[in-house]
């Protein structure tokens, strides 16, 4: 054996021979090899029976080892509390991380439930569509139940209809239903069987408002939302909603609503709900006013007719009109007006003499009474005050928010039960209606008839279910009311039919092309089940909002990748260490082994069964630690998301943790396993060899190198690298795999990151010199060189400590950089865009529906001149000028020659617009240098307000020199064909007064970029209007001349990307030049109808005089006022809003909600760096512990020299702070630079302003913990050093 290890023995201690082998068939043969000829011999023993020996020592090996780790781990408990508290920490993180991020998706799904409701599926009527519901059932079934399709065609066809139907063209009036009523009853009849539903439930909402209904100028906009609490319970919608059914009477409210008119809850306190029933029904409904008339009159006709069907005359006192009157209320049921009795008088002789009793017919024939007096007492203006409704609610209890029972954008609410509606509305008519069961019964048939002609899936009453009420109901005028509408099947006339899911969030949870296969499967099952005609629109606004959250999704999973990628790193340094010390430390043990016969594969077996003795515990306690921490995190996530907490670990997590805790120590031992089998005999057999001083010389000949290892996996990387880069990123975007594109991206930042560490591994060196030099002052100078030596001979154990230090500061930095940058990148986005721009906007995103202007500034201006009051200032912005009457297309934007040229969504500003929005972001690229600019409160150049002080002052660079080119300038339009030569000479300017005749604008740079526009330089602005019959439509050119051309400007989409000019870019011209622009379109019609003599058939809102239509109201708050303030100010605005397509935007809300994603993430990251610190201090003690080891001989002859013990021990607590200084200085380089090119590159596209942030109290945090961790890591080892003898010590013990 001997012999073997000499003819082994490497070319060491400056030896200059290479190493030789000797040529023994025993030595040269693999151990494998000599098994195949020992089982290839004659068989001595059987081929089983050497398998059964082989078997036993690998049995025998282990239980070997299992006692050797067993005493090692009781004679050196430190090493093994290090290395299972360095799985133990990993693995825990990991597991709970993993848990938590498989529940993330909850979170978002509450968010979009609380945004957009929990609406899995919303069904509203599609009224053209023609379905036929072919069987009724109940008391308001029909009694014939023929198709939509006969009847259609009986009435066409001018024959009559079925028996007990009526003609469609009789009641295709539109009524109050106008067709906007779904059958509920019928969906969930149908689909009570159906895949995954797990039930359904009906919608109304309406706008009205609430008031004190001691003082009603305490009021507020509301709508009015009606539920069924005990259906919407049942079928999970509204999980977080904890109050429970209403009574008759009773609602709850906004607590911003009840604040606003100073009502309490819960007190006994009621309040006057008022709701037009007018604009409701021509508003929302889309009913004209006259038909909303032609219904009421039916209705009161028909009321009448069935009232006086038994009757064959009247008798009336004359010539009283009072007591006419009252006996006519009393038989018609209905309150009639003065004129109305008069002019039966003026037209029935009989009653000019004394008492007379007319015939019935009479007064029902008479043309007066159903035409004249009925359209004058129902005309639409009497209608609004006849159908403005008022009720007195107890206010049972309020609320904060909706809480995913409706969507958020809804505002202020009150919420009504759906059983006690009919009967509300009832309370709500006047008195000689609301007890008439005759007129009562037909307004509830009218209504039903015409949503069911209209969407046939709706039942219709039938005329002899009302013709038969006095049959069946032999009471009271009232019990028969109350009859009706307790049984009427108010759910079969919902304006919102929605259906819920079964097991919904395990389906929501499942984000991207997996939810979405789900939906469809669902919503295909749906449709199938209903019908392929129904008439009904289907959408699914919670899947539709949960888009949003897919990106976020990928986002945190790759962050949580990658952060377990690098934590196993960091663990694997530790375990490497450690395991690498513990092969240093035990060189003469392993030797002893050797030479007592244990073979280099039972070594082997030996380190990787003390690797898994490692793992085993501390998985098993990682797995116990990481089940406590997901209890809170369970109840916190429960809490949010109104969901039962799930205390349980997923299985990936579970397999992710079994994982890492295996991999850790596996990986970790593949180095010290090479060391362990590297070392000879005699050198482990040495008890004064160190690692640290061996001399290693090898020789090899040229032609034996072959190819290079680490150049060809540099290559290797480097093609990798160029190949994801050019291919797999575009294509992973291209077809939208967010997973992989993002993962590649977080790849290569995180690459730069520890790519840029490793190389400050060149200059650590320098920096540590650097370090010493500033650190060691007065007496300690004299130890510098020492220090400078110790950290030249550690250099190479050090260097994994430096790295880690290094890695983890430059993390820190970046990873809080980035998320104040995503962070910042969101809130800025959105306050940017077109649909904020200020702390308040008010948004309108109809043209049909306009702001009212006038209301509102008088408030507003009323709150900004108070002296407290919350309001800053205030401005408006019009509607893009192709929103406008008779402008048939957008416009454009080009050089004079027209050609290239771009869409232009061409605005009318305020000037004060820059006063009213967020002035950070304001951009531009050229700015007109001949005007002198008022300053906005930031130093900016107020650009919007010269466009109304310096409005026509502008000069041009070619004006200077008297050159016009010929031009179509802002003074003449071209009308199609023939419709130049009508226009008047006077009309047709010369170039020359073109160009004093121009539009003042602020342009994008995108358009300067890609049109080829500068400033001083013409731009021409062009347009397509309407004008006479049989002109066509006419061209508007403008000149125009760039005042600024602007990349950011807050509340605008302006940019300076070239290719989104061709798309459409914003420019902004002063609102008295807008004016005269959309004013110019109807002048130039008058004009030529003048000329020409045809009349103008075009519709025109806009005239000289009238104002301009306002889309969009920006609103700055004052400095310091709180949400009390914002809040009053939005229920005000609210005050003046019809119409749900006008949404009040809070940017604060809408900005809170957004910084509590990444509020999670950067927690996420400071968790991660705190670990990674431990893992450090674990790092440090072994290296430290090793280097203490290996310089025993010096530490002692230091001492003996005079050194005192604390001196000794100062210069290992002095290498610990240069590493650790050198470390610090170079991580943070390397972070800063990082994170600044990163926030600049996404300025790039953002044009969002640089924002230099650096995260002082994460960066202070860690740096104290490392701190802290240096000098405990470098003190104990020495210290401990210390207090053992001279002698000792120089002897190595």
């Amino acid at each position: 054996k001997m012999q073997e290890e000499k003819g082994l023995l490497s070319s060491r201690e400056g030896s200059p021979f290479p190493r030789r082998k000797r040529k023994n068939v025993l030595v040269t043969q693999t151990e494998e090899e000599f098994d195949s000829l020992i089982i290839e011999s004659p068989p001595l023993i059987s081929n089983s029976i050497l398998r059964a020996i082989l078997f036993n020592e690998i049995i025998v090996n282990f239980f070997v080892s299992l006692r050797y780790i067993y005493g090692d781990a009781k004679s050196n408990r430190r090493n093994y509390v290090i290395a299972i508290s360095t799985i133990f920490i990993s693995v825990t993180l990991v597991v709970a991380l993993s848990t938590a991020v498989s529940k993330t998706p909850l979170i978002f799904i509450k968010i979009s439930e609380n945004s957009i409701g929990e609406y899995d599926l919303a069904i509203t009527s599609l009224t053209d569509k023609i379905y036929h519901l072919p069987e009724k059932t109940g008391f308001y079934a029909q009694n014939d139940t023929s198709s939509v399709h006969s009847r259609r065609q009986s009435s066409n066809s001018g024959q009559s209809a079925s028996p007990g139907t009526v003609p469609i063209d009789a009641f295709d009036i539109g009524g109050l239903s106008s067709g906007a009523l779904i059958n509920e009853t019928y969906i969930k009849d149908k689909l009570k069987n159906s895949w995954r539903v797990k039930g359904t439930t009906a919608r109304w909402m309406m706008l009205g408002s609430l008031e004190n209904r001691f003082d009603s100028s305490l009021n507020a906009s509301i709508v009015v939302v009606v539920i069924d609490s005990d259906k919407e319970k049942e079928i999970g919608l509204g999980r977080s909603w904890t109050l429970p059914a209403l009574g008759d009477r009773q609602t709850y409210v906004s607590s911003a609503v009840l604040r606003s008119i100073k009502v309490k809850s819960g007190a006994g306190e009621w309040a006057r709900l008022r709701f037009d029933l007018y604009t409701l029904a021509t508003t929302l409904g889309g009913v004209s006013p006259s038909t909303l008339n032609a219904t009421i009159k039916t209705a009161l006709r028909n009321a009448l007719n069935q009232t006086l069907s038994n009757m064959s005359s009247v008798s009336f006192p004359a010539p009283n009109a009072s007591a006419i009157q009252s006996t006519l209320e009393g038989v018609f049921g209905v309150p009639l007006p003065l004129f109305f009795i008069q002019n039966i008088i003026n037209n029935s002789p009989a009653f000019r003499n004394g008492s007379v009793t007319i015939p019935v017919n009479v007064i029902l024939s008479n043309p007066i009474i159903f035409d004249q007096v009925f359209d004058r007492l129902y005309s639409p203006d009497n209608l609004k005050t006849f159908l403005n409704f008022n009720t007195e609610l107890l206010v049972e209890n309020e609320f904060e928010k909706g809480l995913g029972k409706w969507p958020s954008a809804l505002g202020n609410v009150i919420v009504l039960e759906s059983k006690w509606i009919l009967v509300l509305l009832r309370r709500m008519l006047p008195a000689s209606i609301r007890d008439n069961p005759i007129f009562i019964g037909q307004l509830l048939n009218l209504m039903t008839r015409n949503g069911a002609n209209r969407n046939t899936t709706l039942p219709n009453i039938g005329n002899n279910n009302i013709n038969n009420i006095n049959s069946l109901v032999s009471s009271s005028n009232t019990d028969q009311i109350e009859y009706m509408l307790s049984t009427f099947p108010v759910n079969q006339y919902a304006m919102l039919a929605i259906v819920q899911m079964a097991d919904r969030i395990a389906a929501y949870a499942n984000y991207g092309k997996g939810r979405d296969s789900v939906f469809i499967k669902w919503t295909n099952s749906i449709s199938d089940d209903l019908g392929w005609g129904f008439p009904a629109t289907y959408t699914l606004p919670l899947q539709k909002a949960m888009l949003g959250a897919d990106l976020a999704l990928v986002f945190i999973e790759q962050l949580f990748l990658f952060m377990t990628v690098f934590l196993l790193g960091l663990a694997t340094i530790v375990i490497y260490s450690l395991l690498l010390s513990n092969v240093e430390e035990k060189t003469y043990e392993f030797g002893m082994l050797r030479a007592l016969g244990f073979k280099n594969n039972s070594l082997i077996q030996l380190l990787i069964t003390q690797a898994v003795f490692f793992s085993i515990p501390a998985v098993g306690l990682a797995i116990v630690a990481a089940s406590l921490i997901n209890v809170p995190t369970a109840f916190i996530i429960s809490g949010y998301s109104a969901l039962p907490p799930d205390f349980s670990l997923t299985t990936n997590s579970l397999l992710q943790g079994m994982f890492l805790g295996v991999v850790i120590p596996l990986l970790g031992n593949i180095i010290p396993i090479r060391r362990a089998l590297g070392r000879t005999l005699r050198d482990a057999l040495d008890l004064y060899h160190f690692s640290a001083n061996d001399t290693i010389v090898s020789i090899e000949r040229l032609d034996s190198l072959g190819v290079d290892l680490f150049s060809t996996l540099a290559s290797l990387i480097l093609c990798g690298a160029g190949f994801i880069c050019f291919y797999i990123i575009p294509w992973s975007f291209m077809f939208q795999y967010w997973g992989v594109f993002l993962g590649l991206l977080n790849g290569t930042v995180f690459g730069m990151v520890i790519g840029l560490a490793s190389i400050t591994i060149v200059v650590q060196p320098l920096f540590e010199k650097l370090t010493v030099t500033s650190v060691m002052w007065g007496s300690l100078r004299k130890l510098k060189n020492v220090v400078r030596k110790n950290l030249a001979a550690h250099r190479g154990r050090n260097s994994k400590t430096a790295l880690m230090f290094t890695i983890i500061i430059s993390f820190v930095i970046f990873s809080a950089t980035m998320s104040y940058s995503q962070s910042r990148s969101l809130t800025d986005n959105f306050k940017v865009s077109m649909v904020s721009g200020s702390d308040i906007t008010v948004n309108s995103f109809t043209n049909s529906m306009p702001l009212k202007e006038v209301e509102m500034r008088r408030f507003l201006q009323q709150q900004k001149d108070r002296p407290d009051g919350p309001i800053a200032d205030f401005t408006f912005r019009t509607y893009p000028f192709h929103y406008y009457p008779g402008i048939s297309g957008i416009a454009k934007i080009s050089s004079m020659v027209g050609v290239p040229s771009g869409n232009l969504l061409l605005y009318g500003v305020e000037e004060n617009y820059m006063n009213a929005m967020f002035q950070d972001f304001f951009v531009y690229t050229a700015i007109d240098s001949s005007f002198k600019y008022d300053k906005t409160s930031d130093g900016s150049p107020d650009v919007v307000k010269s466009l109304f002080v310096d409005a026509g002052n502008a000069t041009l660079s070619m004006e200077k020199k008297g050159v016009y080119p010929k031009v179509i300038g802002s003074a003449r339009e071209t009308f199609g064909v023939g419709g130049d030569a009508l226009m008047p000479e006077s009309a047709r300017n010369p170039a020359s007064e073109a160009y004093s005749d121009y539009l003042d604008i602020v342009a994008s740079t995108a358009d300067a970029t890609q049109l080829q526009l500068r400033m001083k330089g013409p731009i021409m602005v062009s347009d397509h209007y309407y004008t006479l019959p049989g002109f066509g439509r006419s061209f508007l050119r403008v000149l125009a001349k760039p005042r600024a051309f602007v990349s950011k400007l807050a509340g605008f989409p302006f940019t300076w990307i070239p290719p989104l000019a061709l798309a459409g870019q914003p420019a902004l011209i002063s609102m008295t030049a807008f004016e005269h622009l959309v004013n110019k379109t109807f002048h130039t019609r008058t004009t030529l109808s003048n000329i020409t003599g045809i009349p103008i058939t075009e519709p025109t809102e806009q005239n000289l005089t009238s104002p301009i239509k306002k889309q969009k109201l920006q609103i700055m708050m004052r400095p310091g006022t709180g949400p009390l303030d914002r809040e009053f100010v939005k229920n005000s605005l609210k005050n003046f809003i019809s119409d749900d397509r006008v949404v009040v935007i809070d940017a604060a809300e809408i900005i809170d909600s957004m910084t509590f994603a990444t509020s999670m993430l950067q927690l996420f990251f400071d968790v991660s760096s705190y670990i990674a610190v431990v893992l450090c201090f674990f790092v440090l003690y072994v290296s430290f512990t090793a280097n203490v080891r290996e310089n025993k001989w010096e530490f002692g002859v230091l001492r003996a020299i005079g050194i005192s013990k604390m001196k000794v021990v100062a210069i290992y607590v002095f290498e610990a702070i240069a590493i650790f200084g050198s470390s610090l200085t170079l991580g943070t380089i390397v972070g800063v630079t990082i994170s600044s090119t990163l926030i600049l590159q996404s300025g790039l596209f953002s044009q969002l302003p640089f924002t230099v942030y650096f995260p002082f109290l994460e960066y202070f945090a860690v740096v104290l913990m490392s701190t802290t961790v240096t000098l405990l890591g470098s003190f104990f080892p020495a210290y401990l050093l210390s207090k053992k003898q001279i002698a000792s010590t120089i002897k190595g013990k």
